[in-house]
């Protein structure tokens, strides 16, 4: 450089051309620190996303467990109805072969009343006829 009191075109060109060089080296350290951010921004929303499709994944696997029992006491239930159906059938077609006994035991007690009930008319009737006669 030359004497502090001589300041000549090729310093001036020089300091301009530090002053340039020192501010895009600020530039670059601004745009690296802010790259920087971005990044660490970038690498903690994916940590974020991550652990929240991992809480969704063990909340839709819960959910689909829940389904999975539900269906399977639906099961449980729909083969114990089943099975209460096929007991209460038995029990109707025991009820009903039961009452088929009865109806026909009643009808034979019946008909023995019946021919009872002529005889005990017949042998009045002649005891009636006997006193008749005398």
């Amino acid at each position: 450089m030359a004497e502090p009191s001589k300041f000549d075109l090729s310093d001036f060109i020089s300091l301009i051309g530090a002053a340039i060089i020192a501010g895009m080296g600020g530039a670059f350290s601004w745009f690296a620190k802010s790259r920087d951010k971005l990044v660490k921004s970038m690498d903690a929303l994916e940590i974020r996303t991550q652990k929240s499709l991992a809480t969704l994944d063990t909340r839709i696997q819960r959910a689909l467990d829940d389904i999975e029992r539900d269906m399977k006491n639906w099961h449980n239930k729909h083969a114990v109805h089943d099975t209460d159906i096929a007991v209460v059938k038995t029990c109707q077609e025991n009820t009903s072969e039961q009452l088929a006994k009865i109806n026909e035991t009643t009808r034979d007690t019946n008909e023995n009343l019946k021919e009872l009930s002529q005889q005990m008319t017949q042998m009045l009737l002649a005891m009636q006829n006997g006193k008749d006669r005398r």
